[in-house]
């Protein structure tokens, strides 16, 4: 069936009092929501955004963020959340590459952008005037295939990549998520990612469809805090806010009674981190996904085992896993992204039987949990040897003292290449290299790196994926061979 009601109409028809958002300062029940969305379009309409229109959004997370995302997905327009991090430059580029003609932006942002071709709206406008269209009581179709939004990934690759999705692609990455993650009326999903990346936009389909309430964490704000006020039953973490979360004197008390499910992913989760949440009790899930497939493929059970928590967990539905002869991961199935938008274009990217080829190298076990090892294009050789920087890091965070890790190559007469590091440790603590050689000692010695950094702190990107590229012109620039 290509179309279905509108998941905010059911919830109106089926848990109208229930509270969808929740704030520091206010909340809405589906039924306030829903005449908030209907506001919204109806001066939407009145500016003249049009069925299929591409309407790019630059704001911090916040309630009329939601509003205006789901506004638009009624009206069939195509949502461009973007990075509140790129720069005017990048912004521009954005629009050239998928053909936007408008801007809803909040205030203080309007005010530093300039885009003299570009129709800017200012977030709150759309919120002071009242429509005087009877809209609220219509019970609103969606189509599955419709394009619905596009993400711009914080990948590995220089520039980010326009990525299309259709409404059914996060309607069915949520359904599986639910499925088995549950999430019911009254559970509340803690929103401490932004909306421009596909964890945190993944999270306001899988509580539209349960009748289940979002709270929406300001950027500006401790993410610690709201499990302290608010009765937080799910939340959606990347490895470094939890290690922060698990620092806080709270942590294990009763303010976490409520807590069902903490998903964490976006990089690879440490094991020392999910040994020291486990301490807690806490019900950690450990997943992989991407933003071509709005999110999850594979994530751990409930109450699965600490080696199980230490892998990418199990496919869930509506999606395929497969390998390539060389271990690269494939995907495929409903929630598969539609394709890039390259020079206004959508240029699909399956191969002959629809698999997308994620670029990611790794493994599935016996019992069927996806392992991965790294990527694709960040393996380089040394010496005839392969070299995934993934296993030096994974090795590294081993000591408790690392929260990050990043390997890059540099230039080598005679190895060809060989590894350097950048470190990041807890609190700035104070590591000695031969310390984090130790870390090392189960790694071939061709795995050693002969150079060691501090992580710049501003290239520690919010999903966990410090820019590679970057990190690789400092090293370079910095290394110097050792003299023979």
């Amino acid at each position: 069936m290509d179309d279905i009601l509108c998941p905010l109409s059911r919830a109106v028809q089926q848990w109208g009092d229930n509270t969808a958002i929740q704030t520091s300062e206010q909340s809405f029940t589906y039924t306030e929501l829903n005449r908030l969305v209907c506001g919204a379009m109806v001066v939407l309409h009145h500016r003249g955004v049009q069925a299929g229109e591409r309407i790019a959004i630059v704001a911090p997370n916040c309630w009329q963020y939601v509003v205006v995302i789901l506004a638009l997905l009624r009206m069939k327009a195509v949502a461009c959340p973007i990075s509140t991090r790129f720069s005017q430059e990048q912004i521009t580029g954005v629009f050239h590459a998928i053909d936007c003609k408008r801007l809803i932006v909040v205030e203080q942002w309007q005010l530093q952008y300039t885009f003299p071709e570009i129709d800017s709206i200012a977030l709150l406008s759309l919120f002071s005037e009242n429509g005087n269209e009877n809209i609220e009581n219509r019970d609103y179709t969606i189509t599955l295939n419709q394009d619905a939004t596009i993400l711009f990934t914080s990948g590995t690759t220089a520039l980010p990549k326009a990525v299309l999705h259709t409404y059914g692609n996060h309607y069915y990455s949520a359904l599986g998520s639910n499925e088995n993650i549950p999430l019911h009326p009254g559970d509340s999903w803690l929103l401490a990612l932004p909306l421009y990346h596909i964890g945190g936009l993944a999270i306001l389909f899988r509580v539209l469809l349960t009748g289940a309430t979002m709270v929406i964490e300001h950027a500006s704000r401790d993410v610690t805090g709201y499990f302290r006020r608010f009765r937080i039953t799910h939340a959606s973490l990347v490895p470094a806010q939890l290690y922060h979360l698990l620092q806080e004197p709270n942590t294990g008390s009763t303010s976490w009674h409520t807590l069902k499910a903490l998903l964490v992913g976006g990089a690879s989760t440490p094991e020392p981190l999910i040994n020291q949440a486990k301490g807690y009790h806490l019900p950690v899930f450990t997943t992989y996904g991407m933003t071509e497939t709005a999110s999850q493929v594979t994530t751990t059970i409930p109450n699965d085992t600490l080696p199980h928590l230490c892998t990418s967990g199990r496919v869930l539905p509506y999606r395929e896993v497969s390998l390539a002869d060389d271990g690269e991961i494939l995907v495929r199935g409903k929630t598969l992204f539609k394709g890039y938008i390259f020079d206004r274009q959508v240029k699909p990217v399956v191969d002959a039987q629809g698999w997308f080829h994620t670029g990611d190298i790794g493994f599935v076990t016996d019992d069927g949990y996806l392992i991965v090892r790294g990527r694709k294009d960040n393996m380089f050789i040394s010496g005839g040897e392969n070299i995934h920087p993934e296993i030096i890091e994974n090795a590294l965070l081993g000591n408790e003292q690392v929260e990050t890790a990043v390997v890059v190559p540099v230039p080598d007469a005679v190895f060809g290449q060989r590894p350097v590091v950048f470190i990041k440790t807890k609190n700035n603590s104070t590591l000695t290299i031969e310390q984090l050689k130790q870390t090392l000692k189960q790694l071939p010695t061709f795995m050693t790196p002969i150079a060691w950094y501090p992580l710049p702190e501003e290239l520690h990107h919010v999903s966990g994926k410090p820019d590679r590229h970057l990190l690789t012109d400092i090293a370079v620039k910095n290394f110097r061979e050792p003299e023979s």
